[in-house]
């Protein structure tokens, strides 16, 4: 999910604990959270946490769903632009 409103980063780490919890690290709405957990992280500019969950998550969701299932090719794009952004901001440009 790259559009819309995004709200703060702890709205979206209390679902990933809530749904890590209920329904386990591997389901597919977990692994949704993390994405949209780290893409909650890159809005507010903590690129640094965003680009860490972001591979994690895309570990997983390559684990789970397989390296070309449309939404692990959805995280490797998101930590792509991520880890653009980072170098970006460390060269101060």
């Amino acid at each position: 999910m790259r559009q819309g409103t995004w709200a703060t980063p702890s709205l979206y780490e209390q679902t990933l604990t809530d749904r890590t919890r209920i329904l386990g690290s591997d389901h597919p709405d977990t692994l949704a959270s993390g994405n949209n957990l780290a893409y909650a992280y890159e809005s507010a500019g903590d690129l640094g946490r965003a680009t860490g969950l972001y591979e994690q998550t895309l570990t997983d969701s390559m684990r789970v769903r397989g390296r070309n299932h449309p939404e692990t090719k959805i995280v490797r794009g998101n930590l792509a632009a991520a880890r653009r952004q980072h170098q970006r901001a460390s060269r101060g440009s």
